[in-house]
């Protein structure tokens, strides 16, 4: 899950050392833990294409971004390790999972076994709740027409407007 808690936007850093296949490559940013996304500066996600990128190692053996764009921008998971930024929604998730796993050490076999079935249940709910109050912290704006449907617009000449979400 992309939690909002742990996501973080940066200019990427280039690089001079890019594979004949693709124009630009950039360093993979050192608290990253996994690209969500990658545009162009001053362009959120739903105003762009989705852009095409590959990560890889160069020569030297660095972790690298592959694309097409220059002046690229990442969205990406960072590394948190400070707890008292999580989620609290997220914080009540994460210890029901954690319960689960020691339930049966903890309590024995049969018993541990009906506390981790009812521990996974309220895993479930937690989670759900946890997504809910995250989507509740974004509005990416109108969506996008597909780029089959601008194409025609453009074609017959269709004043093109954002879909209500």
């Amino acid at each position: 899950m992309p939690w909002n808690f742990s996501g973080k936007t940066a200019a990427l850093a280039k690089q001079v050392e890019v594979p004949n296949e693709w124009s630009f490559g950039y360093a993979y940013p050192a608290d990253c833990l996994k690209i969500r996304y990658i545009t162009p500066p001053g362009k959120l996600r739903h105003q762009t294409p989705r852009l095409a990128y590959e990560v890889a190692f160069n020569a030297a053996g660095n972790k690298t971004i592959l694309t097409n764009q220059d002046e690229a921008c990442a969205t990406y998971t960072f590394k948190l390790t400070d707890p008292n930024q999580f989620d609290p929604h997220f914080v009540i998730a994460l210890s029901y999972q954690l319960a689960v796993f020691i339930a049966v050490p903890i309590a024995g076999t049969s018993k541990g076994r009906l506390m981790r079935d009812d521990l996974a249940e309220a895993y479930v709910n937690a989670v759900s709740a946890a997504i809910s109050a995250n989507a509740g912290e974004q509005f990416p704006g109108p969506r996008r027409e597909s780029e089959i449907i601008e194409a025609y617009g453009e074609s017959v000449g269709v004043e093109q407007r954002p879909i209500a979400s």
